[in-house]
């Protein structure tokens, strides 16, 4: 999918998670990811009309992430445990090369919370939960682009890369979970509007040993 398909002023709301903290914020946070692909799928399958217009993205990543609530939904209760499942249940049932790009995001997300497990300090304002996210994302970037062949400027993975140095310091410096879905959703959104998403790839990278077409 390439981000010049969603015309100007064309936005997807994002998803308000629940104001958790502790073990059921991964669970929950995964549980509002996959409501809003179900809402949005018809709308993301629409603009996926590059590197060719099969309108399967919005459907792709919707089945990637169902598989992954499904297998967190019978994990233990610790967050570790559900995230691992989230990892593996959506790289067993990636669809797509936007499949495989979330099952390695969700993958970032699991070794995030694992390097955190560690630490059970109280973390009253979301700051150690926001720091938590940060390195998720940027663990995602580096896991999704090394599981592409090639690639590329101007696909989602600026958009993550995007989001990623959004949450990081010092934009993030002082925010807890609660501010942290703003500088991450207006990261995202810049690089939607930057001149690289508006032309620059000439082709979606493909998975190294998946091989499936986005």
């Amino acid at each position: 999918m390439r981000l010049d398909a969603i015309m100007p002023g064309r936005s997807l709301p994002w998803a308000p998670v629940p104001a958790l903290s502790g073990p059921g914020l991964v669970l929950a946070w995964a549980r509002a990811s996959l409501t809003r692909l179900a809402a949005h799928r018809p709308e993301l399958d629409g603009i996926n009309v590059f590197p060719v217009a099969d309108a399967d993205t919005g459907t792709n990543l919707l089945l990637t992430m169902r598989s992954a609530v499904d297998a967190a939904e019978a994990a233990a209760a610790e967050p570790e445990a559900v995230a691992a499942a989230l990892a593996r249940g959506a790289l067993l049932g990636a669809c797509g090369n936007s499949g495989v790009i979330l099952s390695q995001v969700l993958r970032g997300l699991a070794e995030a919370v694992a390097a955190a497990g560690a630490c059970r300090a109280a973390d009253h304002h979301g700051e150690r939960a926001a720091a938590v996210l940060a390195d998720a994302l940027s663990r995602g970037v580096a896991l999704a682009s090394a599981a592409l062949t090639d690639p590329r400027e101007g696909t989602a993975l600026t958009v993550l890369a995007a989001a990623a140095a959004a949450c990081a310091p010092p934009a993030a410096a002082g925010n807890g979970t609660a501010a942290m879905p703003s500088p991450v959703a207006d990261g995202a959104a810049a690089a939607m509007r930057s001149p690289v998403a508006n032309g620059a790839a000439a082709a979606m990278p493909s998975p190294v040993a998946d091989g499936a077409a986005a």
